[in-house]
């Protein structure tokens, strides 16, 4: 994961990357439908790719989606698709890490741009990790409880994306990680109303 200029406020970037993967964020992706391109931080490119090191490269889709679970690969393709036509919201539930052999299920919520002329142009948004309260055994497009349209995480969530977006044409480097950071926090807090929302029982 990025975090800009979080060293020159005297916090420890492990630090943070470690209590926000301890919350459950996995971090942020960034996917072009015109170049067919998908760009992840560090935490999404080790699970979703599988390797760390492709952090901040343009990624063909073959290789952004090789740690995904092979089941959920065309539902969540067909989802995609769908979602780029339709524009807005995209929310999807689905397995992945079967590269390191850690299967992993994260929540995948992202906003799709349309230009003028309704085109997709950009697509842009959070991973967070539910394996803790997730139930299911198959890949879902379903939001899980969190995810009420007038929850106002959901809401926050919404707009920050939009806003990062917006931020990521503008080409400033340090608003895009003032956003992401936000985008990061935005879905610790999730996380956390997710594991509140779950009785202990269902943890274990």
């Amino acid at each position: 994961m990025k975090f800009d200029g979080i060293d020159d406020r005297g916090q420890a970037v492990g630090d943070l990357h470690a209590a926000l993967q301890a919350s459950g964020v996995v971090g942020t992706w960034d996917w072009n439908p015109v170049s067919q391109r998908v760009r992840y931080d560090p935490g999404a490119a080790e699970l979703l790719a599988g390797d760390a090191a492709l952090a901040g490269r343009d990624l063909e889709f073959a290789d952004a989606v090789a740690g995904i679970h092979p089941d959920d690969v065309p539902w969540m393709t067909q989802e995609v698709e769908r979602a780029m036509q339709a524009g807005g919201l995209m929310l999807a539930e689905y397995r992945a890490g079967m590269l390191s052999g850690q299967t992993r299920w994260l929540l995948c919520r992202g906003r799709i741009f349309h230009d003028p002329r309704g085109r997709p142009v950009r697509s842009t948004g959070i991973l967070i990790d539910i394996t803790e309260v997730r139930t299911m055994d198959a890949g879902s497009v379903a939001p899980p409880s969190i995810g009420e349209p007038e929850a106002p995480l959901v809401r926050a969530a919404d707009l920050c994306i939009a806003l990062h977006g917006v931020v990521g044409e503008s080409g400033s480097e340090a608003l895009r990680g003032m956003t992401e950071r936000l985008l990061l926090q935005i879905g610790r807090e999730i996380a956390r109303a997710e594991r509140a929302a779950v009785p202990p029982t269902a943890l274990h």
